[in-house]
């Protein structure tokens, strides 16, 4: 049995963790507990015994884990409080004593799900509090004023804080300090700095000459709502170490952004991020709003926590994203962003991915035409059944890729869907994968993993060389990895095999220069399909449309290549504009050559020309004519109509557009029926002879 008498635990170190231990089902009481440094952690490992601590003092934010009495609870104001989903914390007194310049936020630790607060006593005079997903289920009457309701907290009475727009003014400052808040541009400083309910505005009358600095090193970050930093400021750096965002964030291009922590964007509503080319060390997406792009983003690390993130078809460039399962919903639109991720993964002690998406639970990904390449020549990517993406395309060609799955989130019936996955270098692949279209690369090692299903819907590409063979193994020797379609197209030779089964009804044909080691692989027919021709590394001749450029490709993903083409080039690829046959031939590191030749034809688009624009009178029509001379064109007018003219008999803008081969011709018109006049001479008349009278037709 303990006996704290009147003792003192006081933690110094870095992040201090109290840990309660029982080994017998007594209640425990301890006597004062301080942490001094850093956020302190409390974890009561015997739930069936009520801990209680007299007096229990946090200086740098803390953390409830577990259910706690406490008697007296005393907050440092400006700091952060969390509170574990579901358990209750029994407090007889709290002391807060929060200002308007240092608020104490107190919250659970998932947005959405609330923790309980059994408040003995009465608290009429909190304030300054900054309140989400709190419940109060005690005796105690509690009340905040000057405080922030985020949401989700029963049983409080909250006296709310206005919002503010705030200008910084004075140059170089402290985020923290009060003289650079001003309610004006240019205005007296004096206001209390900014909370999540405030926008603040960096502007001309903000800095007072170049390279000034707006700081801020305070280890809870900073708040405000909406951001905005103007265009045209003499260069500014801001310098914080974290900022809570919960609006939109408008930054400027003349600025610099050092920000170690990242943004965290918060908000419940409608926002946008621009970030005008500053790059981010990491951005997290927390709140449940609707977060949308309106420029590329360039950041360390992306993680998405809830809410909807549209990228707007907006490049980002990542060094590492995450897809977390924070219990609430996610959406992602990823509309036609080409995401360009750098960073390597470790599948080992730390494991850790480039690209993390292990959680389907709650997760909804439109993928759209989007384009995600991870460029690290180890790069790895873990996904889950139900996830959806466009293209992956893995770059990286002298490492070892790996795609892995979270454990058992995956089955043959709940694969991940990919539209694109093309694999430049060695990969391990596993989990169940459902994919349109499959690239191997030449003289590359794949291990697919066995007693698992890759599902290929569309095309199968495996195409080696007498140089550089394609190895395509199970992860486990002598356990078959299986690969199924039931109408893709098959394109493989060069191939070296080693336990693989093919199913699904297509015809598995593994080329005629492919092995079957051990003869252990089933399914496989190792001869070339009926009808083969050897395309090489270019592919089958190709046709262009007129004026068009085409990049032809000599690059076999192997290290230390050189090339020789027809023209006299000696780079990977070339542009190519001109109809006529070219050749490449390819030296690898060692010393073996490849050649290969294609023949390249130009099309004629269709030409057209609908005429001048032009005007008609009311029920008079004209014949728009589309029609071209030569054969095989296909037309689509505005209104999708498809024949090679077109009646018109309203005033407005026609447009056709004729597709030869695939090459395109437009052509635009605009049509005005102008109303016909009106005439009335009136009625008869009689004249007498010699008399006269005057029509009028206007």
């Amino acid at each position: 049995e303990l006996d704290a008498g009147t003792s003192t635990i006081d933690f110094q170190g870095i992040g201090g963790n109290f840990e309660h231990f029982a080994p017998v089902p007594t209640a425990i009481e301890y006597n004062r507990v301080i942490f001094n440094y850093n956020v302190g952690f409390l974890d009561n490992f015997s739930l069936d015994v009520n801990c209680t601590i007299d007096s229990l003092i946090f200086n740098h934010g803390g953390y409830f884990f577990d259910d706690f009495t406490v008697n007296t609870l005393i907050l440092t104001p400006g700091y952060t409080y969390l509170v574990a989903v579901f358990t209750t914390q029994t407090i007889g007194t709290i002391v807060a004593p929060a200002n308007c310049n240092q608020l104490i936020t107190i919250r659970s630790d998932a947005e959405g799900f609330p923790a309980n607060f059994n408040v003995l006593n009465n608290h009429p005079d909190l304030q300054y509090l900054s309140l989400r997903d709190l419940h109060s289920v005690g005796p105690g009457m509690l009340t905040a004023q000057n405080s922030i309701d985020q949401g989700n907290n029963a049983g409080w009475t909250i006296d709310e804080l206005g919002n503010r727009t705030l200008y910084w003014v004075g140059g170089t400052g402290d985020w923290g300090d009060p003289a650079h808040w001003s309610l004006t541009s240019g205005g007296p400083g004096g206001e209390c700095v900014p909370t999540l309910r405030d926008d603040v505005i960096f502007d001309a009358n903000s800095f007072t000459g170049p390279g000034q600095e707006v700081q801020g090193f305070y280890y809870n970050g900073y708040y405000c709502r909406d951001i905005t930093w103007e265009s045209n400021l003499p260069d500014p750096l801001f310098n914080l170490n974290r900022l809570y965002c919960y609006g939109s964030v408008l930054f400027s291009q003349n600025m610099a952004i050092q920000m170690p922590e990242g943004l965290y964007m918060n908000s419940t509503a409608t926002e946008t991020i621009q970030l005008n080319g500053q790059a981010l060390d990491a951005v997290y997406i927390d709140g449940r709003g609707n977060f949308t792009l309106l420029g590329p983003l360039r950041a360390g690390l992306l993680e998405i926590n809830n809410g909807t993130f549209n990228t707007n078809s907006q490049p980002m460039f990542l060094g590492r994203w995450i897809i977390y399962n924070a219990g609430t919903e996610r959406n992602l639109n990823l509309g036609n962003s080409y995401i360009t991720i750098t960073e390597p993964a470790d599948v080992g002690f730390l494991e850790y991915y480039s690209l993390e998406a292990g959680f389907n639970l709650n997760t909804n990904i439109d993928p759209g035409t989007s384009t995600i390449e991870l460029t690290n020549p180890y790069a790895g990517m873990l996904l889950s059944g139900g996830i959806r993406f466009n293209n992956i395309i893995f770059s990286g060609t002298d490492g070892l890729l790996n795609i892995c799955h979270a454990d058992n989130s995956s089955s043959l019936n709940d694969p991940a869907y990919l539209n694109l996955l093309e694999l430049g270098g060695d990969a391990i692949i596993k989990g169940f994968n459902n994919i349109d279209t499959l690239l191997l690369a030449p003289g590359k090692s794949y291990r697919l993993e066995s007693n698992v299903t890759q599902t290929v819907n569309e095309y199968l590409l495996g195409l080696g060389n007498n140089c550089n063979p394609i190895e395509l193994f199970s992860t486990l020797p002598g356990a078959h990895a299986t690969i199924s379609s039931s109408g893709a197209a098959i394109v493989c030779d060069f191939l070296q095999m080693r336990d693989q089964t093919a199913t699904g009804g297509t015809d598995f044909f593994a080329g005629s220069h492919s092995t079957n080691i051990d003869n252990s692989n089933q399914g496989w027919v190792f001869d070339s399909a009926p009808g083969y021709v050897d395309v090489g590394f270019f592919g089958p001749d190709q046709s262009i449309c007129q004026g068009e450029i085409l990049e032809l490709s000599a690059y076999n993903y192997s290290p230390g290549e050189t090339y020789e083409w027809s023209t006299g080039s000696t780079q990977a690829s070339i542009p190519v504009t001109q109809a006529g046959t070219y050749w490449a031939r390819v030296t690898f590191g060692n010393m073996c050559e490849v050649v290969d030749t294609i023949t390249i034809s130009t099309i004629e688009p269709a030409p057209v020309n609908l005429g001048p624009d032009a005007s008609l009178c009311e029920g008079e029509s004209l014949l728009l004519d589309a029609t071209a001379a030569s054969p095989g064109v296909s037309y689509a007018w505005q209104d999708g109509s498809t024949n090679p003219t077109y009646e018109v008999t309203q005033s407005g803008e026609y447009a056709v557009e004729l597709n030869k081969e695939g090459c395109l011709t437009t052509d635009t018109v605009s049509i005005e029926v102008m109303d016909s006049p009106t005439v009335n001479l009136g009625g008869g008349q009689f004249l007498c002879e010699g008399e006269s009278t005057t029509l009028d037709a206007n």
